[in-house]
């Protein structure tokens, strides 16, 4: 089969350097639920997998909501505000977590609002991007948020290992709040503007799992590489015995890796892995890495798989292409040599 090779995306690398080396802004979409109600954090702390006992106000923190057998809706990142608390979850899943919480609210006095459409989130991504926030407000420590106007906070998003802040609130609070902030911190507001397709490229170097490619009711938080957003020691939420019993005899039915392929290999869609001309796998996010000027992907493997060439193959495919399995992240420092090919 020939491989998809087009011409590089020089404004996207030029994009992606200036993240890598600085920062970029961008506002990355989101949804936001409102839980209202004295009960809200004791009932959000039933469900899913982390412990959100003692939860300071503003303070956040992320949980994944799982079904009976252990399997994603969605990471959520938890917000809280007085009683209430602010949950953001992936672009487009709003009314999906919307209804499944909904299913366990019996005897509480608990209501849960989508407020998606009146919320915002504008992010400063980047290398530099903890100087430049520094200058401007107190540093948040990665479970903190910070208040910084009128209903409207900042906080450092958990799953990023490069720096990411969020700007979140009310749409017409947020944007007031930042054209103010034109004449008092240029430095901010004249951070260049990036695509979607940058931070999409970062996210798949970095090994970071997405809703509706990585994150799907196919598979677990532990194949998902989210262990450290599970509570082991807090007691039941739903999935927990599914989730328990995997952590407790270590038999993933797969894993999330990376995968390199060969020079020649780019724009490929998601496809399947083979080992032995056996299925083992797929792949569901690909991207071309200026970091390691290769195609690269996330996927999901069989069990635990060591580094090697497996096969992968697009579905319309008739010859499959040799691939490099690697741990995540991505590092641009390895070699991935395709033997025999």
């Amino acid at each position: 089969m020939e491989t998809s090779l087009s011409p590089v995306d020089h404004a996207l690398e030029r994009e992606y350097r200036a993240v890598r080396d600085v920062a970029g802004r961008i506002d990355l979409p989101a949804g936001f639920l409102k839980l209202k109600g004295a009960e809200a954090l004791e009932f959000l702390n039933r469900i899913s997998t982390n412990d959100l006992r003692g939860l300071l106000d503003r303070e956040t923190r992320p949980t994944i909501l799982t079904t009976e057998k252990g399997r994603i809706i969605d990471v959520v990142l938890v917000v809280k505000e007085g009683a209430d608390l602010l949950l953001i979850v992936s672009q487009g899943n709003s009314q999906n977590v919307k209804s499944w919480i909904g299913r366990f609210i019996i005897m509480e006095d608990i209501t849960v609002e989508d407020v998606t459409d009146h919320f915002k989130r504008t992010s400063i991504i980047g290398a530099q991007a903890p100087s430049t926030i520094g200058k401007i407000c107190p540093g948040p420590s990665e479970p903190v948020s910070v208040r910084v106007g009128p209903g409207v906070f900042l906080y450092r998003d958990p799953l990023w290992t490069l720096p990411l802040y969020h700007f979140v609130g009310p749409t017409a609070a947020l944007d007031s709040h930042w054209n103010e902030w034109g004449a008092v911190h240029p430095e901010i507001v004249a951070i260049p503007a990036i695509s979607e397709g940058t931070v999409e490229t970062i996210r798949i170097e970095i090994g970071i799992p997405a809703h509706g490619k990585e994150l799907t009711d196919e598979v677990n938080p532990l194949e998902a590489g989210l262990s450290r957003f599970v509570s082991f020691t807090k007691g039941c939420y739903i999935g927990q015995e599914v989730i328990a019993r995997l952590d407790t005899y270590g038999k993933l039915r797969r894993t999330l890796c990376g995968f390199v392929f060969p020079d020649a290999a780019r724009n490929l869609p998601v496809g399947r892995l083979l080992s032995s001309s056996v299925e083992v796998g797929w792949t569901t996010s690909h991207t071309y890495s200026y970091q390691m000027n290769k195609a690269i992907a996330l996927g999901y493997v069989k069990g635990i798989p060591a580094a090697g060439v497996i096969d992968f193959k697009p579905s319309d495919a008739e010859l499959a292409i040799p691939v490099m399995t690697v741990e995540l992240p991505f590092r641009a420092a390895e070699t991935h040599p395709m033997p025999g090919h």
